[in-house]
């Protein structure tokens, strides 16, 4: 259904084109004067305005939304104001000199066409102008954002190879010693090892990201109960409660399984308790679908909480790892928002809103997940 405003933009430009080339048309048909005075009198005016109705076709074949035909339209008229005021200007000075012009209305008409014409110009170069700067604007702000994921992908990559390399390093050399701590040694290196080939596993995603951030629609309940059920099975010692209240799909980066398994990955993971306990909730409010994971474990520290609260790294504040910008970068693609809060008396809640999708249905089925 077309909004007011494009009604009112398209009335605009073909009304002042049919009406003034219907006042042509008549006063061509009842004139009798010179040829020359038909041409330049009626024709070429009832060209003008036959113009300005080919330029009203050729912008609804344009992908313009309706603010911005409304906003021709409204050129339009005000290229008509100008133009009438412009004429009753000299009309008035004439009359003050005592010339009377013929065929006022006429003449009048001819300013309605040409000012319509003009307007109808200006309107659709500014749309243009307008549409240019703020796909401009996008793409520098989608190179800024790429410059940062460069910036901090090299740079965590670096600290974490680097630290969990000198940890196998470290523990292998106390393998070759008579030590009798092999196994506990052993466990070490293979952990660590395990960090390394997840942080490979996070590098491939984030570079997926910056390759494609196409979005897709998806059923957020069921993708939330995939993750909570991997997660379970890969943590059997930490107790996943779930509240699912109504939630319905979004229009989300196909990564967003990605995101949510580095939620709850990472309440388990930090949390030094026997029984880690995590709590996740869905909800719809409006046009905003809400999730949040609550865990109870000694809180995220300060240089991670700068992810979230500044989206900026620097060289004294360092995330430990890529996981929790991957997340960022991910819910930031979706159109969404996380939030952190520290829960009393020991935890902390991550809150992450996402926008309703338009469109009905869900599909995982592009959803990545490697």
């Amino acid at each position: 259904m077309k909004s007011v405003g494009r009604t009112l933009g398209y009335l605009s430009i073909f009304g002042f084109a049919v009406v003034t080339a219907a006042v042509y048309a008549l006063h061509g048909l009842r004139s009798s004067s010179s040829v020359a005075t038909f041409i330049f009198g009626t024709f070429i005016p009832f060209c003008v305005a036959l113009i300005l109705f080919l330029c009203g076709v050729w912008l609804t074949r344009q992908e313009f939304d309706d603010s911005n035909v409304a906003k021709v339209g409204f050129w339009c008229a005000a290229g008509v104001i100008v133009t009438c005021a412009i004429v009753a200007l000299m009309m008035l000075y004439q009359l003050s000199e005592g010339v009377v012009l013929s065929n006022r209305d006429i003449v009048f008409v001819g300013g309605m066409t040409s000012g319509a014409l003009v307007g109808f110009l200006v309107g659709v170069y500014d749309v243009q102008r307008r549409t240019t700067e703020t796909r401009l604007a996008t793409e520098r702000e989608r190179t800024a954002r790429l410059n940062q994921q460069l910036r901090v992908l090299n740079r965590v990559l670096r600290h974490d190879v680097r630290n969990r390399s000198n940890v196998i390093l470290g523990y292998a050399d106390l393998l070759t010693e008579d030590d009798a701590d092999v196994e506990e040694h052993a466990r070490i290196i293979k952990r660590t090892a395990l960090d390394l080939a997840s942080l490979g596993d996070n590098a491939r995603r984030i570079e997926h990201l910056l390759s494609d951030s196409e979005q897709t629609i998806v059923d957020l309940r069921t993708l939330v109960e995939q993750e909570v059920t991997t997660v379970r099975s890969e943590h059997p010692e930490a107790r996943v409660e779930i509240d699912y209240g109504e939630a319905g799909s979004v229009q989300a980066n196909q990564l967003l399984g990605v995101a949510v398994n580095n939620l709850l990955e990472n309440a388990i993971v930090h949390n030094p308790t026997e029984r880690p306990r995590v709590r996740v909730t869905l909800d719809l409010r409006g046009d905003r679908v809400f999730l949040r994971v609550a865990d109870d474990g000694p809180g995220i520290p300060h240089d991670e909480l700068s992810v979230f609260r500044s989206g900026r790294e620097t060289q004294l504040t360092h995330a430990s790892g890529i996981g929790l910008w991957l997340v960022n970068w991910i819910i930031d693609d979706s159109d969404g928002t996380v939030d952190l809060e520290e829960r009393t008396p020991r935890g902390t809640m991550v809150r992450v809103s996402l926008p309703v999708a338009e469109a009905d249905g869900a599909d995982a089925s592009r959803l990545v997940r490697g």
